[in-house]
């Protein structure tokens, strides 16, 4: 970090600087309790280090450190990390997006397959589901670009995804490249592309969007919600399904409501629905393997009385 050298030990973390002379460097312990997780579990970022602690996730500047998870996120992560395979989590800057993803293996999966990722702009946290990854690294990708010429575009005008004169490589563009192992098919380990495409591997992708456990700033009051309107930007023909949830408490199961599908173009964009409790959830979802951006979404909340 600019002129010192950061030193992470599992509980503790320390500062070299140089000063020449008889001692060379001089070493001061920097921060008491706050250490690193294993290796590859720290990024540089603006002149800040993000650190993915034993119990923490921090960033600091070799002066303050601090945390950014708050207490149910920071439940969420390490209640879910494998107690004998930690040591093959890391961390990678994704400054295309402008997210860090502090990756780590849940109960029973010898490398990452989940990623806790943190968008810098908005500080706030998302968890996202990935396929057996030993590590992942950002860089540019050079391959062959695909014939994209008018004669061999089999998609009709409404179905297809692509821009007019869209290019599909930059060399200005950083993209995020996974390892997959494949345990499914040992003798099929690849590098897997991050936000590429809608396929994985030939087979289409099925899409999970959701925010869970929103309390309104009112963590002891019941709601019920009666409609949703999502905020969609897709084609038409676009088939999407909603739901939304209560629960009693942040850790307690969420009670779903029936999903219910809708076409961009065709419904009406205002879904009747019905949820209770103190908490709401609300999820969007797709399959076939189809493009669409969630924007934001409104609620028609009723709130009810204190428990």
């Amino acid at each position: 970090m600019r002129d010192s050298l950061i030193i992470y030990k599992e509980g503790s973390t320390y500062i070299a600087n140089y000063i020449g002379g008889l001692f060379v460097y001089q070493f001061r312990k920097l921060f008491e309790t706050s250490g690193i997780m294993a290796r590859n579990c720290v990024v540089e970022q603006n002149g800040r280090h993000f650190v993915f602690g034993n119990d923490d996730i921090v960033v600091h500047d070799a002066n303050t450190v601090r945390s950014l998870l708050d207490k149910r996120t920071r439940q969420a992560i390490f209640g879910s990390i494998d107690q004998q395979n930690f040591r093959s989590s890391y961390v990678i800057s994704y400054e295309k997006k402008r997210e860090i993803w502090f990756c780590f293996p849940s109960a029973g999966n010898p490398f990452p397959n989940f990623a806790a990722v943190f968008n810098l702009d908005e500080d706030a946290w998302g968890i996202r589901e990935l396929y057996a990854t030993p590590h992942g690294s950002v860089g540019v990708v050079s391959a062959e670009s695909a014939d994209d010429s008018w004669d061999v575009d089999s998609q009709s005008w409404d179905a297809d995804q692509t821009n007019w004169l869209q290019q599909g490589f930059s060399l200005q563009s950083q993209s995020l490249v996974l390892a997959d192992t494949n345990e499914t098919v040992a003798t099929d380990s690849r590098l897997i592309q991050v936000d590429t495409g809608t396929d994985f591997a030939g087979q289409p992708i099925t899409s999970v969007l959701q925010k869970s456990y929103m309390s309104f700033d009112a963590p002891n009051r019941v709601k019920i919600v009666k409609r949703i309107w999502p905020k969609i930007v897709a084609n038409d023909g676009v088939s999407l399904t909603f739901r939304v949830g209560g629960s009693e408490g942040p850790d307690s199961p969420i009670e779903w409501s029936n999903p219910v599908t809708i076409v961009k173009g065709t419904d009406d964009e205002r879904i009747d629905t019905f949820a209770q409790g103190r908490y709401i959830s609300f999820e969007a979802s797709s399959s076939g393997g189809i493009a669409w951006t969630l924007t934001g979404f409104d609620l028609e909340v009723e709130p009810r009385g204190y428990f």
